[in-house]
């Protein structure tokens, strides 16, 4: 039930564009997963997952809203095999954008001005929680393993040109 009351908050504070709201729910839904015996339902991991997506485009947090897209792909994937083949594009596609458009250099703003890269490493790690990472999320991590994992492109050599490895 306390799972169910915090996806209602969640879903009425991000159609009212309450962020502060929506980070605070998805914290306590963060919470709750873990302490929670049983697996959740792929249909609400893709809700969380999606709504993790829309947070951090807000907050300008680029790397962690990919981290997050792909992670909402793969659960939506999952959960429904016989996804069309367009809608399947349409999320591949998404996904090696939201990689591409991290900032190669960083520049978090804080509320004093520019974060340091040691507090904002930090600040990223608490955030990469919720996606449930375990380690220092980075672009180069994220590009890694879409081409690892041949994600988008049948040929190798297409996205060692992104991986800005030559």
């Amino acid at each position: 039930m306390h799972l169910d009351t915090r996806f209602a908050q969640l879903d009425v504070a991000t159609k009212l564009e309450l962020w502060q709201e929506a980070y605070r729910s998805v914290e306590d839904i963060s919470g709750l997963m873990q302490m929670s015996k049983k697996p959740l339902k792929q249909t609400v991991l893709a809700e969380y997952y999606e709504k993790l997506t829309q947070i951090f485009l807000v907050a300008e947090n680029y790397l962690l809203h990919a981290f997050a897209y792909k992670k909402y792909y793969a659960v939506s994937k999952h959960q429904n095999k016989s996804m069309p083949a367009e809608e399947r594009k349409r999320m591949t596609s998404t996904v090696l954008l939201s990689a591409l458009a991290i900032p190669v250099v960083s520049t978090t703003r804080g509320q004093y001005g520019y974060l340091d890269i040691e507090e904002q490493q930090n600040r990223n790690m608490k955030l990469a929680t919720l996606i449930g990472l375990n380690k220092q999320p980075t672009r180069e991590a994220l590009l890694k393993e879409l081409v690892k994992k041949k994600f988008f492109f049948k040929k190798k050599k297409t996205l060692l040109i992104l991986t800005n490895k030559h």
